[in-house]
């Protein structure tokens, strides 16, 4: 991949979404705050990339990558006022067919092409697939990473932009305010697994959920800027002050502590 086709890429996504913008002051706030997404994740698969040292082609497709992930999310947040899959249809499918649709990647060599559809695919689903090839898997992880990473940052400023002016609060709210976390989120958090979407009831289980991906964190890179941040302490407070949030919290940071300062 060329920096000229980067560049390509760049300007398709630009013209692509700014017709969503409209008069309906709630879906801009929303779609602007996936457009700036976007491009801070960009940065983010940079960071990674350089730390992983890859050559500067594949640090340009990681970039391809991080640019187009979330391309579903405009044309989702319009249509259905909401970015949860659930409720709405899978981003990450949407995404592949208006690429396809747009036939922005066409002139990509074939194997580039089929890596950057493959980790755009899989980059929100709970587990990667076994059977990606080398390039694919490691793209997905990075993709995987640089996108928590900023989901991480977005969080700590919207829930405390939340909790300060609930009633003014311009973005959207998937779950219910309530004072208290699941048990089905709790024991997998625990058990050191992954939590189910799907099982998400309120904010706290959200906020407990995302502290839970430490356990599909890829690369120490990653680990070393979730410190630098502290975006797990921030997380952490923001849960009832109890007993379980004690012990989650115990378990999380004795992991992350673990895990700080292996190889990549």
């Amino acid at each position: 991949m060329t920096n000229k086709d980067l560049q390509k890429f760049k300007q398709w996504f630009a013209a692509y979404i700014a017709p969503f913008y409209g008069e309906d002051d709630y879906v801009n706030a929303n779609l602007q705050m996936k457009e700036a997404h976007t491009y801070r994740v960009c940065r983010e698969i940079r960071y990674i990339a350089d730390a992983l040292n890859l050559d500067e082609n594949d640090a340009r497709i990681a970039e391809t990558v991080a640019l187009l992930h979330d391309v579903g999310r405009f044309e989702q947040f319009t249509r259905y006022k909401t970015y949860a899959d659930h409720r709405s249809e899978n981003h990450s499918l949407l995404a592949l067919k208006i690429l396809q649709a747009n036939n922005v990647l066409e002139d990509l060599d074939p194997s580039e092409k089929r890596a950057i559809g493959s980790a755009i695919e899989f980059h929100g689903v709970k587990q990667i697939p076994d059977d990606l090839d080398d390039c694919s898997s490691l793209l997905t992880k990075i993709i995987r990473d640089a996108d928590k990473l900023d989901i991480y940052h977005v969080n700590m400023i919207r829930h405390k932009e939340y909790l300060a002016d609930p009633d003014n609060f311009k973005l959207e709210i998937e779950y219910s305010d309530e004072p208290h976390c699941s048990p089905q989120i709790v024991n997998p958090i625990l058990n050191t697994e992954l939590v189910n979407y799907c099982d998400l009831k309120t904010l706290n289980d959200m906020r407990l959920m995302q502290l839970g991906w430490v356990y599909d964190i890829n690369f120490s890179a990653t680990f070393d800027r979730i410190k630098e941040k502290g975006y797990f302490e921030q997380l952490i407070a923001l849960l009832p002050d109890d007993q379980t949030t004690e012990k989650i919290a115990r378990h999380i940071m004795t992991y992350v502590e673990n895990r700080l300062g292996q190889p990549q």
